[in-house]
């Protein structure tokens, strides 16, 4: 069975559709019952405040694993659990949308934190007296934004990619014919990422899907004859499956290695070729 080039491609757009930015979103809080419940984000000097406001904040998660706020600033997880805005520089690494709502290092722990004037601040995994927790909403046009684990994390940290296919079973077309079949793929993301001081977080996410691929047979292939009945005569083959793996290193935007495996030797090849 021979991959065409019509199908690279179609693979191609599949993993290039978790390589890049996240979709664009809103943040909104969630918290049932409570003041906080569909709440916005805002910022007033620097920090990111929980409320009601003409200026809320929407976001992207890059493929550096940074949220990047509509006003052209980073999100910045302090120490002491302040969500403040920086530089891109001081951005911190780590945030992925899964379930329609945004995690930091693979967790839900925001909350809106007081801090004076009647204000909340946002903030994440705090212990300050009268922080209700919230749920951050990944807010899209079209409901939430679809699950997003960013590529890859930075210079310090490692991305690796695996997957599986296989090709369903298939009745062998006549010699020269085009049939379509699916590739069944799961792709495991797991992304470890560790700071200056040494502390590592590692974040695992699996996708599965399925790739339609156009298969040839190729003209010399021979047709094996059925048994013979009431004077007819029929030629058939019999049905077949195909499995394979393999492990192409892809060079992403940052310099990290991305290791793809089981699409098939000829496949990434020519995949590496189109990445």
């Amino acid at each position: 069975m021979r991959i065409t080039s019509g199908s690279i491609l179609c693979i191609g757009a599949l993993l290039k559709s978790v390589m890049g930015d996240s979709e664009s979103f809103g943040l909104l809080m969630i918290h049932s019952g409570s003041r906080f419940q569909y709440a916005s984000v805002y910022a007033e000097d620097k920090d990111l405040f929980v409320g009601s406001s003409s200026k809320s904040l929407s976001g992207v998660v890059t493929d550096a694993g940074k949220l990047l706020l509509s006003d052209g600033t980073y999100a910045v997880v302090e120490e002491d659990g302040d969500v403040e805005e920086g530089s891109e520089q001081e951005g911190s690494v780590g945030f992925t949308i899964v379930g329609g709502h945004l995690r930091y290092l693979n967790q839900e722990l925001f909350s809106a934190a007081p801090k004076g004037n009647n204000k909340f601040a946002l903030a994440y995994n705090t212990s300050i007296d009268g922080s209700v927790d919230v749920a951050v909403r990944a807010q899209s046009t079209n409901g939430t934004a679809p699950d997003f684990i960013p590529g890859s994390t930075g210079s310090n940290s490692t991305t690796t990619f695996s997957s599986t296919a296989s090709v369903g079973t298939t009745s062998v077309p006549a010699p020269g014919v085009n049939t379509t079949v699916g590739v069944h793929t799961t792709v495991t993301k797991t992304i470890t990422s560790c700071n200056d001081s040494g502390k590592c977080t590692k974040i695992e996410t699996t996708y599965p899907t399925t790739v339609p691929v156009i298969t040839t047979e190729p003209s010399s292939a021979p047709a094996s004859s059925a048994p013979t009945s009431s004077g007819s005569h029929s030629s058939s083959a019999p049905a077949s499956s195909a499995s394979s793996t393999s492990s192409v290193p892809v060079q992403t935007v940052n310099g990290a290695a991305r290791v793809i495996a089981g699409l098939g030797s000829g496949a990434m090849f020519a995949l590496a070729l189109l990445l």
